[in-house]
């Protein structure tokens, strides 16, 4: 069979990708052909994701976008939205495409987010089952209003077992709902030596995971000496929440150590893991924390209980209750090496209990077995208002009505700000500490200036992509920016003005230029003309003659 999923991030950073590759490889292995189609994600792509593609034997297509999520998933600017809607419907066709040129038979949206695969198997007559990682509430609530069409766009539905199973089958009929384990794939890890405890959570620092819980814990303990390591990217307005308390506080033994490919290889023999998550649908971190013998105490949110349900092993405190979490982290230490033997001899028993052939079960007996299909009339009569074919060029346009402002210094561009894109504005920028403000336009005819404050003077550009001309500057290749060195200006507010002038004024300018070329051509070809017919007199032979005469002579 041929089957093709429609991925949500195309990264290993992400715990519904880490469970959906498992399954992807599992069924490729059983002969499967399998396909993924995921966001293009340009420089910020995951080697490593698309190296497990090709060793895998994965087909894997990553298509150009500009939003690949429902665009109620997040916070959407009015003016980012014509080019989200422009390629939304481009991906809908480009995945159409693959199902028609790689005859596939079967389409599979991995988590509520992605919406592609729904509407192209819908289109194209395919069968089409969902994958659901999220609870209807909260982060992802927008998707509880979706449901009625998630349900009619989908022949199965599978959510992940335990609460979120049993909170969704409120919403999906039985016939379609099957319960599902994620699975993530675990090598035994050699822990470092080490004689010193120190408290460690991994996964992205966001409200979600409500790392500001644990620091408020921490903050309760009675060992100041004791190490608090965060491991996992971060969301920039949540760490400075964080970096305010950890500063307002004096504590001066926590450490951020970002996203580490392989986060398990950095644990020592004494560190405690702490998942204070206010929102998980299963909570991979902490079945990969049991499978390895680890001491872990976790927040009691719906996905941590359900795999305490199955596994039977960790600490659950009270989500919220700071003072427990300080209490269990304390209780924790005293008692380390028993809860470290508990931790190492349950280990076996957990793996036994967690396979990756007992957790794709539903998956395969779905798949393998007689595959139901519902044709969705309603949508393949909207087939003509569903996607669409463009050139990329005109893509690119689209998605480009916005100015972008980079602060650079030494690390180049640590601050991107986007604004929405007008005919006429003011841009109050911030320097900080950047040495250079960079700022990039859409394709025109524009009128700049920037002024620090208090100062009449405008800065002059240091670098631009732009031709000046007498009516502004002419903005004209893909990459339009001007760079204004800020070194001196640090903590200052800057103003800048801009407005696009309409090209018609360019007009009597650019007829002006024409004319100087073509009269300074005609000059030339004059030019020239004399100097054919003064070479081509009698005269000039007569020199030419002489002064070879005498050349000999000497």
């Amino acid at each position: 069979m041929k089957i093709l999923f429609v991925s949500p991030v195309g990264a290993f950073f992400s715990g519904a990708e880490v469970a959906i590759t498992n399954l992807m490889a599992y069924l490729a292995s059983r002969g499967h052909r399998v396909y993924n189609v995921i966001p293009d994600n340009g420089a910020g792509s995951d080697q490593t994701y698309i190296d497990f593609m090709a060793q895998s034997g994965i087909e894997l297509f990553q298509l150009p976008c500009k939003h690949w999520w429902w665009q109620e998933a997040h916070l959407v600017e009015d003016y980012e939205k014509p080019s989200i809607f422009a390629y939304q419907h481009q991906n809908i066709t480009q995945v159409r495409e693959i199902i028609q040129s790689e005859s596939i038979d079967l389409v599979i949206s991995n988590t509520i987010n992605v919406f592609q695969g729904a509407f192209a198997a819908a289109l194209e007559g395919v069968p089409h089952h969902v994958i659901i990682h999220e609870f209807p509430y909260g982060e992802f609530g927008y998707y509880k209003e979706k449901i009625p069409l998630i349900e009619a766009l989908a022949d199965k539905v599978f959510a992940v077992t335990g609460e979120l199973f049993e909170d969704l089958s409120q919403y999906f009929s039985s016939e379609k709902l099957l319960p599902f384990i994620p699975y993530s794939h675990m090598e035994t890890i050699e822990l470092i030596e080490s004689d010193t405890h120190r408290l460690v959570s991994i996964g992205g620092i966001n409200p979600r995971k409500n790392q500001l819980e644990l620091i408020q814990a921490y903050k309760e303990l009675q060992d100041k000496s004791l190490e608090l390591v965060f491991i996992g990217n971060w969301d920039q307005s949540y760490k400075k929440i964080l970096d305010a308390y950890i500063e307002e506080n004096g504590l001066d033994r926590i450490r951020f150590l970002g996203y580490q490919e392989n986060p398990w290889q950095l644990l020592t023999n004494k560190d405690l893991l702490v998942l204070p998550s206010h929102q998980e649908t299963f909570g991979l971190v902490y079945v990969e924390a049991v499978l390895n013998g680890l001491p872990i105490i976790v927040s009691n949110n719906l996905g941590h209980q359900t795999v305490y349900q199955l596994l039977k092993a960790g600490q659950l405190y009270q989500l919220g209750n700071k003072n427990q979490l300080a209490h269990t982290i304390q209780e924790f230490l005293d008692s380390f090496r028993e809860k470290v033997k508990f931790a190492r001899n349950y280990r076996e028993d957990a793996r036994e209990l967690y396979t990756l052939n007992k957790t794709c079960d539903v998956f395969v007996q779905a798949i393998e077995g007689p595959l139901p299909y519902t044709s969705k009339p309603f949508v393949t009569g909207l087939a003509s208002l569903l996607g669409w074919q463009v050139e990329p060029e005109l893509l690119d346009h689209i998605a480009a009505q916005e100015i972008r402002v980079y602060h650079s210094n030494v690390t180049p561009y640590y601050q991107i700000d986007t604004y929405p894109y007008r005919k006429e504005d003011v841009i109050d920028i911030l320097v900080g500490e950047a040495d250079y403000i960079r700022i990039d336009f859409p394709e025109g005819l524009y009128q700049i200036a920037m002024y620090p404050d208090n100062l009449a003077l405008s800065l002059i550009p240091v670098h631009s992509t732009a031709i000046a001309t007498e009516s502004g500057y002419l903005f004209l290749t893909e990459d339009n920016q001007v760079v204004y060195d800020t070194s001196t200006l640090h903590g200052s507010a800057l103003h800048f003005h801009y407005a696009q002038v309409p090209l018609k004024t360019f007009d009597e300018e650019l007829k002006q230029l024409i004319q100087d070329k073509q009269r300074l051509k005609a000059q030339l070809i004059e030019a020239n003309n004399d100097l054919q017919s003064l070479i081509s007199s009698r005269r000039w032979r007569y020199t030419t003659k002489l002064i070879n005469l005498l050349r000999r002579k000497k």
